[in-house]
C-alpha cells in the first residue's frame, strides 16, 4: 500500500498537520479544490454540463485514502509467545481527523475555484488561459478550450484589425432602437465586463439597466446579445423576486458559479433593493443559504444585467448602473430583422474572440487607463474605456447624465410636475391617467411650456397605457408646494383630483 503515512499515534494536532501536508503535495492536478461555498469537492462534467461536486464527509474520506496511509501501532504476539509493535494501516481516516481538517480555517494545496468559464480567460495580470481545466492564476474552472486558436495570439496585433473587430461588434447593436448613438459604447463595454472579471478581482462593477419607453422596444433582446457576447451562452431571463428572496436568488447564484451574467427581465416595479445595491459594491456578498439559517461569504464575479419600461430606481441604485435607453421613435435605430439573438448564440465563440482582440491589443500597447471615471467604479470605468478608446470606439459614459435625468427616483422634485399638471387640468375637474395624456397630445396643449413638458414626462410610458401613465401619477399623490394631487377614486380605475394645500378632504368613491 503506497501514501503519504500518517501517524494516528500522534496528538490530534500533529495529525492535523500531517494530512494537509500530504494534501499539498498530492493536490499537484489539483483534483480537490475548494467550492465558492468554502466546502471541498471537484468540479464534474454531469451530461455534458460542469457542476461543483462537494464531497461529504464519506466521500472525501475516499478521495484522500488515495493519498495518505493513516496507520497505528499496535501490539503482535509473536510465536514464541513474545510481544512486539506492529504498524498497522487503517482503512479509512478516523472521523475526529476528517472533520477537523474539514473545519479548518485553511487547506494548504487547495485551490479556490470562484467561477465556471469557457475559454479564453483573461487572467490578473492579463495574461490568457486557453486550455480546459482549473487556472489557479484566476480561480477560474474553464469549461472548455477555445474552439480555434486566432492568428493574432503568437504575433503584434495590428490596429486595422481591432478596428475592424470593434466595427462588427459595434453594428450588432445597430438594429436595436437605442436613444442615443453612443449607447453603443455602453452596450460594449458591458459585453466587455465578463471577460475581465478576474484581471480586476477587487474593483466594483456596475449593473446593466435597459430601459424603454414602451413594450416592444427589444429591451430584453438586447440584453441577451450583450450577456451572449461577453458568457458565450445567452443568459436565462428571470423575473426579479421580492427583497425577501433576492438575497437567496443572489447567494444561490453566486453559490453555483457558472454564470457570468445575470438578467433580471421586464422588472414591473421600482427597481430599489438592498440585496442588489450591496452586490453592485462589492466583489463579494454574504448572503443566506436556501432553507438553511447559516450564511456564507461569496465571491462576486457576475455581471448583474436588469431591463424594464418607465424606469424607476431609488437614488442609491441609479448611481450603480451604466444605463441603455430605447426608443422607437429613435433615428438610430436600422431596421428590426428578428432573430438577433439566436444569431449571437450561433456566433457566440466568434463575439467573444473579438472582445480578447479588442483586450490583447490594449495590453499590447500598455494597458493605458481610459479617460472615463465612474465614481465608486474607477477601475472598471478606466479599464473599460481604456479598452474601448484603444479599439477608436468613442461615446462610452457620454449620455449618462441625460438618461440619468428620465429616470424616475424618490428623491425626485416632483412640486415642478403637480404645479403644470394643475394649469393643464385645473382643479375643478376630476380625471384619469389617460385623460391627462389625451389632454397634453393636444395641440393646444402641446404649444405651452406646461403641455410640452408633460407631454415629454408621459412618454417614458407605453402609448394609451392607463395603468403605465398611472403608475406615474400615483407616486406623486403627495403634497407639493400649493397643490396635492389626490386620488379620489377607483371606480374603473384611479381618479385624480388637484386641490389647494389645506383645501377640505374630498369624498371618495369606488366601485
Amino acid at each position: 500500500m503506497t501514501g503519504y503515512a500518517i501517524d494516528l499515534d500522534l496528538s490530534l494536532n500533529q495529525q492535523e498537520e500531517m494530512l494537509h501536508k500530504a494534501v499539498e503535495t498530492c493536490n499537484r492536478k489539483h483534483d480537490l479544490l475548494e467550492l465558492p461555498d468554502g466546502s471541498l469537492g471537484r468540479v464534474v462534467d454531469k451530461h455534458g454540463e460542469f457542476v461543483y461536486h462537494p464531497f461529504r464527509e464519506e466521500r472525501l474520506n475516499s478521495f484522500l485514502m488515495n493519498w495518505v496511509v493513516p496507520s497505528k501501532k499496535t501490539l503482535k504476539k509473536n510465536a514464541d509467545n513474545s510481544t512486539s509493535w506492529q504498524t498497522r494501516p487503517e482503512t479509512a481516516i478516523p472521523q475526529t481527523l476528517l472533520r477537523a481538517y474539514i473545519g479548518a480555517e485553511a487547506h494548504p494545496g487547495v485551490p479556490r475555484v470562484t467561477r465556471m468559464a469557457p475559454a479564453p480567460i483573461v487572467r490578473p495580470m492579463w495574461t490568457l488561459a486557453w486550455e480546459q481545466g482549473y487556472d489557479p492564476d484566476s480561480e477560474t474552472f474553464v469549461t472548455r478550450k477555445a474552439p480555434v486558436t486566432p492568428a493574432w495570439r503568437d504575433r503584434p496585433i495590428e490596429q486595422k484589425e481591432v478596428r475592424v473587430a470593434a466595427g462588427r461588434l459595434m453594428e450588432w447593436f445597430d438594429e436595436f432602437a437605442l436613444k442615443h448613438e453612443s449607447s453603443r459604447a455602453d452596450c460594449l463595454a458591458l459585453a466587455l465586463t465578463p471577460l475581465i472579471v478576474s484581471a480586476i478581482p477587487t474593483a466594483t462593477i456596475p449593473g446593466g439597466l435597459v430601459m424603454a419607453n414602451r413594450q416592444g422596444s427589444g429591451k430584453t433582446a438586447l440584453a441577451e446579445v450583450i450577456g451572449t457576447m461577453g458568457s458565450g451562452a445567452k443568459p436565462d431571463a428571470q423575473a426579479l423576486p421580492g427583497e425577501a428572496e433576492i438575497e437567496k436568488r443572489i447567494t444561490a447564484t453566486l453559490r453555483d458559479g457558472d454564470a457570468g451574467v445575470v438578467l433580471f427581465d421586464n422588472i414591473k416595479h421600482d427597481l430599489n433593493s438592498p440585496s442588489l445595491e450591496s452586490v453592485l459594491t462589492s466583489r463579494s456578498f454574504t448572503g443566506r443559504v436556501l432553507g438553511r439559517s447559516e450564511k456564507i461569504r461569496l465571491k462576486n464575479n457576475v455581471t448583474w444585467l436588469f431591463t424594464m419600461n418607465g424606469a424607476s430606481a431609488s437614488p442609491d441604485m441609479l448611481r450603480r448602473l451604466i444605463l441603455i435607453p430605447l426608443d422607437l421613435e429613435s433615428p438610430t435605430r436600422t431596421a428590426w430583422s428578428g432573430g438577433v439573438v439566436d444569431r449571437a448564440r450561433m456566433m457566440a465563440d466568434d463575439l467573444r474572440m473579438d472582445l480578447v482582440l479588442l483586450i490583447a491589443y490594449w495590453v499590447q500597447q500598455g494597458c493605458t487607463q481610459g479617460s472615463v471615471v465612474k465614481s465608486g467604479y474607477e477601475t472598471w470605468s478606466r479599464t473599460v474605456s481604456g479598452i474601448l478608446e484603444a479599439a477608436g470606439v468613442k461615446g462610452f459614459y457620454e449620455a449618462h447624465e441625460e438618461t440619468a435625468g428620465s429616470v424616475y427616483t424618490e428623491d425626485e422634485d416632483d412640486a415642478d410636475v403637480v404645479a403644470r399638471i394643475a394649469k393643464v387640468m385645473g382643479t375643478e375637474e376630476t380625471w384619469q391617467a389617460k385623460d391627462l395624456w389625451e389632454r397634453v397630445d393636444q395641440v393646444d396643449a402641446l404649444n405651452t411650456p406646461e403641455g410640452r413638458f408633460l407631454h415629454e414626462w408621459l412618454r417614458d410610458t407605453p402609448k394609451g397605457s392607463k395603468m403605465a401613465a398611472g403608475r406615474k401619477l400615483a407616486r406623486i399623490t403627495r403634497r407639493y408646494y400649493n397643490y396635492e394631487l389626490r386620488n379620489v377614486g377607483t371606480k374603473g380605475g384611479a381618479w385624480y383630483r388637484l386641490a389647494p394645500v389645506g383645501a377640505p378632504a374630498i369624498q371618495k368613491w369606488s366601485m
